[in-house]
């Protein structure tokens, strides 16, 4: 199947705490934009059962939407992501309220599945599988079709033979003088670099039309994109 990006996704962050000091922390994945129950926000008269009713379907609230097909729990990868949870006394007793459950957003720019695509989960509506890779998710058949997808086919033996050719002298003079010794995008003459208009990765050669001078700042925006 094709590579699709997924477009609205973001993480969450879900934290259970039960009496005495246990406290436990869960990360989901949820695809699309819909949100868990929005949680109490007043805390009088927490012994009345009113309020107890309402701790009670809002966490029955939280556990349904934890159980939607499009919500897939990440169980490596966000341990440094923790809510802080609040509790609330009941009584002059001191009684820990049994089961508190807070979640907080976290958004997209989770920094998991640096080197290589993440797997979220299987899709249940359909085929694929979703991936994490790079701030982005995916959705693919296989972790190597993502990472083809954004990091371009792995490099031949002849792009890499190609890649090692060093720039011929004459053709370094040529564009050093034709650029002015200097950047051509910024007009900087410190840290400069002979940068390939088009890349070698896309077939680009050492040709002095090819070729420019960039400082690094510049050569670092431009990237691995064709450009004059």
């Amino acid at each position: 199947m094709d590579v699709k990006v997924v477009r609205s996704f973001y993480f969450l962050s879900v934290g259970t705490g039960a009496p005495p000091h246990r406290k436990n922390f869960f990360q989901y994945c949820v695809i699309g934009t819909s949100l868990p129950p929005i949680p109490p926000l007043k805390k009088r008269n927490i012994n009345s059962t009113k309020f107890k009713k309402k701790i009670e379907s809002y966490q029955s609230g939280v556990e349904k939407f934890l159980d939607k097909p499009n919500v897939f729990q990440v169980k490596t990868g966000l341990t440094k992501y923790r809510v802080s949870l609040r509790r609330w006394k009941e009584g002059e007793g001191g009684l820990w309220q049994s089961k508190v459950v807070k979640y907080e957003i976290l958004g997209s720019e989770v920094k998991i599945g640096i080197k290589s695509p993440r797997k979220i989960g299987k899709r249940v509506t359909g085929p694929g599988t979703y991936y994490y890779y790079k701030s982005n998710l995916y959705l693919a058949d296989k972790p190597s079709s993502v990472k083809n997808f954004v990091d371009g086919p792995p490099i031949s033996s002849t792009s890499q033979s190609k890649k090692r050719e060093r720039i011929p002298d004459d053709v370094q003079i040529f564009v050093w003088n034709r650029d002015n010794a200097q950047c051509v995008k910024c007009g900087s003459n410190e840290n400069l670099a002979f940068d390939h208009i088009i890349p070698h990765s896309l077939g680009g050669s050492n040709s002095k039309r090819n070729l420019q001078l960039l400082c690094d700042t510049c050569n670092q925006k431009k990237g691995n994109k064709i450009g004059g």
